[in-house]
C-alpha cells in the first residue's frame, strides 16, 4: 500500500524572511501551524519537518513533531525533503509531498488534491497545484509564475513574470504556484 508522507523544509536562514519557521502566529510557531494542517489530511501517513537549525529542531520537538536533520549548506526547500526522506523506510511507490515551511493556512484538502494525479495514474510522476494570480502578484518575485498548456500541465514556472506578447488581449488567468509538491 502506497504510504504518503509530508516533508516540511525549514531553515531559519531564508534571504527573504530570515527565522521564518519560528514566526509566532497566534502564540505557536509557523512551522507548529504547517505541521498540524498538514496532519489533518486523510490521505497522510507521516508528517516531518527537514531541519538544519537546533532551534526548528527543539521548536518540533516541543510540539510533539518530528524533525530529521539535514546538512545546512542545503538551500532548495525540495532537495532539504529529499535528504531527510532518506532517513525514512520508504517503498517505491511511496509518495512524498513537500509542503512549503511558509504556508501555515494550508487546507488539507489541498495536500489530498496534488497527490490525487499520482495515485490515480502511476505514470504522473510529479504534481504541483497552481492558483490564480492578480496583475500585482504576478510582478511580485517571492511569487513563483506558472505557464500551463491547455491541459494545464506547467511548461514553465519562474519567480520573475514572464513575458509574452502573443494573445495578450486574451489572456484570462495569470497562474502562480501553490507550495505543495508531491
Amino acid at each position: 500500500m502506497t504510504r504518503i508522507v509530508v516533508g516540511i523544509p525549514a531553515r531559519m536562514g531564508s534571504t527573504r524572511f530570515p527565522g521564518k519557521p519560528l514566526c509566532d502566529i497566534d502564540g505557536k510557531p509557523m512551522i507548529e501551524h504547517c505541521f498540524r494542517r498538514a496532519s489533518l489530511s486523510p490521505t497522510v501517513d507521516e508528517v516531518f519537518v527537514a531541519a538544519c537549525d537546533e532551534e526548528v529542531v527543539s521548536a518540533v520537538a516541543g510540539f510533539g513533531g518530528r524533525a530529521i536533520w539535514t546538512d545546512p549548506e542545503i538551500t532548495r526547500p525540495s532537495l532539504r525533503v529529499e535528504a531527510a526522506a532518506h532517513e525514512l523506510d520508504l517503498a517505491p511507490d511511496d509518495i512524498v509531498v513537500v509542503l512549503q515551511g511558509d504556508e501555515p493556512l494550508v487546507f488539507p484538502e489541498m495536500i489530498d488534491l496534488a497527490v490525487a494525479a499520482l495515485l490515480e495514474d502511476p505514470s504522473v510522476l510529479v504534481s504541483n497545484l497552481c492558483a490564480p494570480i492578480s496583475e500585482a502578484d504576478w510582478q511580485d518575485p517571492a511569487e513563483i509564475k506558472v505557464v500551463c498548456d491547455l491541459k494545464m500541465d506547467a511548461m514553465y514556472m519562474s519567480r520573475s513574470p514572464i513575458p509574452s506578447t502573443a494573445h495578450e488581449e486574451e489572456r484570462a488567468v495569470w497562474w502562480k504556484q501553490v507550495c505543495i509538491m508531491p
